[in-house]
This record gives structure tokens, C-alpha cells and sequence, in this order.
């Protein structure tokens, strides 16, 4: 009798944690700022790429293939270690299955692992910090900063209120959440007068758990490192990506086409359109093909490498010819379409960013000032979305190397207050490997003397 109610005690038991597991993760999108996005409710400060999307309001590609590629300042700074690096990060997302097939519950709720001599040498993970880099170009803005902000604010009698929204959302229920990757969130605001400023700021209710866990956020700190994406990142993917989100869409860029037919597809019944018929053939030529039309998420993330030939200073051309579905009066149409890509959809790059305070940036990317909001072809002008992401993208990291900080009174590199490199790229994972450094041809033995003092 007590085993069997032992049995069922822990049935139940699981059944409920296996619940709970489902209401505890939350996902963010990224789109260009809206109207009320301003620097007042710190939306447009600290280098934030763009603003939180609501739901229906999302930002995706639409292209197949995503092209890439490195141009001279990475492979001078990064050499062939960095590539190797940025071909890894890129690879975790090109091993992702069909976002139709995708199972959320089957990745970590944490991914995030530490070097204990890499931290030790200040080292920030390159390929960890590309994979935020990517996911953030991707469509999806830093999850732990956006479970709680700002939509408005004003004054009565010198007295500040303020109204409070969410912009997360459950990756299986879409409803607006509290959590990300099992951490709960509560907020706190913060106001000041000079300057004027608001903001609600997130605050782990357990202060035990860990603050960032997602792979959107890169919250990295020296020596850490991703081993993967987690759950609550595979989850927004999958709701951007997945075949039966349809949204009204230009064309991708820089398309020309050849023959389109009509008839149902395959790959569209699950949980999209159903009762797709058609016989009808459709003849186009080079300039004429179907442009604005509802068109489903890919489906998949496929990368592809663009070469540059050091010859003719140009990157060597790459085309792509595809099959895309549409859909039109309750119909699946295809169309053969060709894209001839001379230019990387996303650039990566290595320059002198510079300082920012007293602090150096990170890196640098392209803003999402430039993708195109589509809330007009979809029937509502209201909206701040949906819309597309359009290359080219440039991620840019910086290589403005070791500084130190002098003032009145300490003006040497003795009295420095920064005696060190606040951070070093390098590259490092669990194994017992040394850390490789960049730039490339450091010495980790030359670092270790210079952050230790002999």
C-alpha cells in the first residue's frame, strides 16, 4: 500500500513539476523602436539595437539561405582561430531541426558554464558572444531585459506614474510571462529627475537563481561560455520560424524569378492551411514574379559561407535558386525564384570601437532602423510590425585592446586605476585546453604575466 502510494506521489509529483515547466520560460522579439520608445524610458540608450515586439509584431527573414562572411579587419585581428570560432557559433543554429519538429522541453533551461582560467585572464568568450550577436540579428531582443517596461510615464503635481507592461511571452501558450528559462521576475522603478529617466527594472525574486540565462541576453561575464541555446531561445525561434506563422511579405531582396505553379503543399497542414487546392499554372519571366503575398515562416535556418577573393577585392558570388510557397484565396502557390548575392547578408568585422565612459564597447551591429515594418500590407497601419529583417547586417567587435585610465594625481601607467585589460577576446570551452587569445599570435604566457605582474 505505501509503495503503490509512494508510486502515485511521485507520478503526481512529476506531472506537476513537468506543468510548471511548461509556465516558467518567456521569449522577447526585436523590432524598430516605437514612437513611444524613447530615451526617457531608456528604450534608445546604451548601444539597444531596437525595442520589444508584441505579438504579431515580429521581425523575421525571409530569405532560404543566409549568407556571411569575414572581411580583412576580422581575419587580421581574428585569424583562422576566429574564424573557426564564428563557423561554430553559426553552426549551432544550422543544426537546428525544422522549427515544425522542434520539441522546446528537450533543451536547457541553462547553458551558460565557466572557465575558471579563462575568467581569471579576463578573457570574454568570441564564439559565445557571436551566438548573442546572431540570435539578437535574428529577431529576438535580450529576454531578461524586456519581462517587465515602461509604456508610459508623466507627472501630476511634480508626482511621477508610470504604466507597466510585458513584453515576454510563454514559448507554448504565447501569454504574457514573468519568467525566463524558470526564473521568476519582479520589478522595481526607477526614477530620476536630472536627468530625466525611468525605467523598470528586473529583479530575480529568488536571489539565488541566476540573474541571465538566455542566449538572447549574452550576459557574459570573464571566463564564461554557452555550450548551446536554451530553451526559452529555441522557443522564440520556433514562434518566428515556424511554417504556420503567415504574415504578409514583400519578397526577399535582390530576386529575380522563373516558372510558378499552383497546388497544395505537403508541409503546410501542420496547424496552417488545411484545405489548400489549386490546378492553375502561372508563367513569369525575370521581373515578373509574385512580390507582396502571405507567406508562412521558413521553417529551417540555413547558413551559407560567402568567400572573398583577395585577387579582385570582391566577395565571390553565390546563387541561390529556390521553390517558394505563398498563398493566395486559400491556395498554395509556388514560384521559382533566383537570388544572386555578390554581398554577405551579415558581415563580420573587427575595428576600434572605441570607449564608452570609461568603458570600452563590446561590439558593434546593425541597428534595426532599416527593416522594413510590414502593419501596412497586413491591414492595420497601427501596428509596429509585422515586418522583415533586411541585410546587409554588420557585427563588428572590437579591438581597441588593453587601456587604463588616468586623471589629475595619477597620470602614469604605474598610477593607472585600470592597471589591466578590462577584457581580452579569447576562445575556451570545458576541456583542459589552454585559452586560445586573440589578437591573433598573442601569447597566453605573456597575458598571464601581464594580468599577473611577473
Amino acid at each position: 500500500m505505501n509503495f503503490m502510494y509512494r508510486r502515485l506521489l511521485n507520478l503526481g509529483l512529476c506531472l506537476f513539476l513537468t506543468a510548471q515547466a511548461w509556465q516558467v520560460s518567456a521569449f522577447s522579439m526585436l523590432g524598430p523602436f516605437a514612437d513611444w520608445m524613447d530615451e526617457v524610458k531608456q528604450y534608445q540608450v546604451g548601444g539597444t539595437l531596437g525595442g520589444p515586439m508584441n505579438l504579431g509584431e515580429e521581425y523575421r527573414w525571409n530569405l532560404p539561405i543566409i549568407t556571411y562572411a569575414y572581411d580583412e579587419s576580422f581575419l587580421n585581428y581574428f585569424g583562422s582561430n576566429g574564424v573557426a570560432e564564428i563557423e561554430e557559433a553559426v553552426q549551432v543554429f544550422k543544426d537546428l531541426p525544422q522549427m515544425s519538429e522542434i520539441d522546446i522541453n528537450k533543451y536547457p533551461m541553462r547553458s551558460k558554464r565557466m572557465n575558471y582560467r579563462a575568467g581569471a585572464l579576463l578573457l570574454l568568450d568570441l564564439k559565445s558572444y557571436a551566438m548573442g550577436l546572431i540570435i539578437e540579428e535574428l529577431g529576438l531582443a535580450p529576454a531578461e531585459r524586456w519581462v517587465w517596461c515602461l509604456r508610459e510615464e508623466w507627472h501630476e503635481d511634480n508626482i511621477p506614474y508610470f504604466i507597466t507592461i510585458k513584453r515576454n511571452f510563454d514559448p507554448e501558450t504565447w501569454q504574457p510571462s514573468s519568467y525566463v528559462n524558470g526564473v521568476l521576475y519582479t520589478y522595481r522603478i526607477y526614477h530620476s529627475d536630472t536627468p530625466h529617466q525611468a525605467d523598470a527594472i528586473e529583479i530575480p525574486v529568488d536571489p539565488l537563481k541566476p540573474a541571465y540565462t538566455s542566449v538572447s541576453r549574452s550576459a557574459l561575464d570573464h571566463g564564461e561560455y554557452f555550450i548551446g541555446l536554451t530553451r526559452d531561445d529555441i522557443g522564440a525561434l520556433r514562434y518566428l520560424y515556424r511554417p504556420n506563422n503567415f504574415n504578409m511579405e514583400n519578397a526577399p531582396p535582390q530576386i529575380t524569378s522563373g516558372n510558378a505553379n499552383v497546388g497544395s503543399g505537403a508541409w503546410f497542414p501542420i496547424g496552417g492551411i488545411t484545405n489548400a487546392v489549386g490546378t492553375n499554372v502561372v508563367s513569369t519571366n525575370a521581373t515578373n514574379y509574385i512580390d507582396v503575398a502571405l507567406r508562412p515562416g521558413m521553417n529551417t535556418l540555413k547558413f551559407q559561407r560567402l568567400e572573398y577573393d583577395s585577387m579582385v577585392g570582391e566577395f565571390i558570388p553565390y546563387t541561390n535558386t529556390f521553390t517558394e510557397a505563398y498563398i493566395s484565396n486559400n491556395v498554395v502557390y509556388y514560384q521559382e525564384l533566383e537570388r544572386v548575392i555578390n554581398e554577405p547578408d551579415i558581415l563580420f568585422s573587427a575595428a576600434d570601437l572605441g570607449i564608452s565612459g570609461i568603458f570600452p564597447f563590446l561590439a558593434e551591429r546593425t541597428s534595426t532602423e532599416d527593416w522594413s515594418n510590414n502593419d501596412g500590407i497586413n491591414g492595420n497601419e497601427a501596428l509596429d510590425g509585422p515586418g522583415t529583417i533586411q541585410p546587409p547586417v554588420s557585427i563588428t567587435f572590437n579591438k581597441v585592446g588593453p587601456w587604463y585610465y588616468n586623471g589629475p594625481g595619477f597620470r602614469t601607467e604605474e598610477t593607472a586605476i585600470v592597471g589591466m585589460p578590462w577584457f581580452v577576446w579569447g576562445s575556451f570551452d570545458g576541456s583542459t585546453n589552454p585559452p586560445v587569445v586573440y589578437p591573433s599570435g598573442t601569447s597566453i604566457k605573456d597575458l598571464e604575466r601581464q594580468i599577473r605582474g611577473y
